[in-house]
């Protein structure tokens, strides 16, 4: 839907048209609250400081994304694809992240706290200052440590 046209009196579904926005308009402080959008192609999407609490995001495509500052508090982002995003200072505070792609992204100072984190991909991502629940995370990084001693070891 990036770099379409649509008027007015396109007829296409209200979700289309939100999907449509949020690529190719102005999202940036967005009120989003329980909006569904599961399974949504938002790649590159400008969320900057959009309000998204209780939003359906699971298997969303978010790569590039920018949700500096955004409020996910609650929401469900399952399998969601988030390779590359920024997420500085967002609020994940309770957020459903478990099977999420956050592979290099960028989570500085982000506020994770009871968030579910179970089977996360977090390689490459800067947690830098980021509020984290603890044990599930630590899990999260013990995995990917322990794929890349294997790699060394089998490469001598």
């Amino acid at each position: 839907m990036k770099d379409t046209q649509i008027s007015e009196d396109s007829q296409i579904g209200d979700r289309r048209r939100l999907v449509w926005e949020i690529v190719n308009q102005q999202a940036e402080g967005a009120n989003l609250e329980g909006v569904n959008l599961a399974g949504a192609n938002l790649k590159g999407a400008n969320l900057e400081a959009a309000y998204l609490k209780n939003a359906t995001l699971d298997n969303a495509k978010l790569e590039n994304a920018n949700l500096t500052g955004a409020n996910l508090m609650n929401a469900n982002l399952q399998r969601a694809t988030l390779k590359q995003a920024k997420l500085i200072s967002a609020t994940l505070k309770g957020a459903n992240l478990a099977n999420a792609d956050l592979e290099a992204a960028n989570l500085y100072i982000a506020n994770l706290r009871d968030a579910q984190l179970q089977g996360i991909n977090l390689k490459d991502a800067n947690v830098q200052g980021a509020i984290l629940p603890g044990g599930e995370l630590k899990e999260a990084f013990d995995e990917s440590d322990e794929s890349d001693e294997s790699d060394e070891s089998t490469s001598n």
